[in-house]
């Protein structure tokens, strides 16, 4: 099991940026790689400031775009933990879009931490329909919450940093 770390922050736009969203998702991972024993690697660490994640910027031309392509490209070590404050960082596209990030991380052998949800799965157990199926689940209510909220991104939101694993855990 590597002790690798890779955090992923996200907001949409300039005046998230002036308030603590950035600061929050940087601690939030940190707090969860030192209490877990994992370092995070500068390098390999992304941040889509100011990109929109409704129309897939993120991943079209921005930071996530690039990360995932370095997991497909080998550049990420198997092992490696992906730390990301929540699912709607990642995608406010549909449910299903979103659950395709996800399992092209695990399936790269990446261990993927959501710092704002309780756990969904086992030792061992991403290839679990059940599993599969909660996760998708988890996106379509994310995706749902991000649309509710939208109105109110500029509010303090102070997820739980309680730092629970989605897919593989770690041994």
């Amino acid at each position: 099991m590597s002790s690798l770390a890779i955090s992923y922050a996200r907001f949409s736009s300039a005046p998230q940026g002036e308030g603590h969203s950035l600061t929050r998702q940087l601690e939030a991972a940190e707090a969860y790689a030192t209490a877990n024993s994992l370092v995070i690697d500068r390098g390999l660490s992304f941040r889509d400031l100011g990109v929109s994640a409704w129309d897939r910027s993120n991943i079209q031309k921005g930071a996530l775009g690039l990360f995932l392509k370095a997991v497909e490209g080998g550049k990420v070590p198997v092992g490696s933990t992906f730390i990301v404050e929540s699912f709607d960082r990642l995608s406010r596209a549909t449910p299903r879009q979103a659950l395709s990030i996800f399992t092209r991380l695990l399936d790269a052998g990446l261990n993927v931490v959501t710092l704002n949800v309780t756990p969904l799965s086992a030792k061992n157990d991403s290839s679990s329909c059940v599993m599969m199926s909660r996760r998708a689940i988890w996106l379509e209510i994310s995706t749902l919450m991000a649309t509710s909220n939208s109105p109110t991104c500029g509010q303090s939101n102070s997820p739980g940093q309680d730092g629970r694993i989605m897919g593989r855990q770690r041994r």
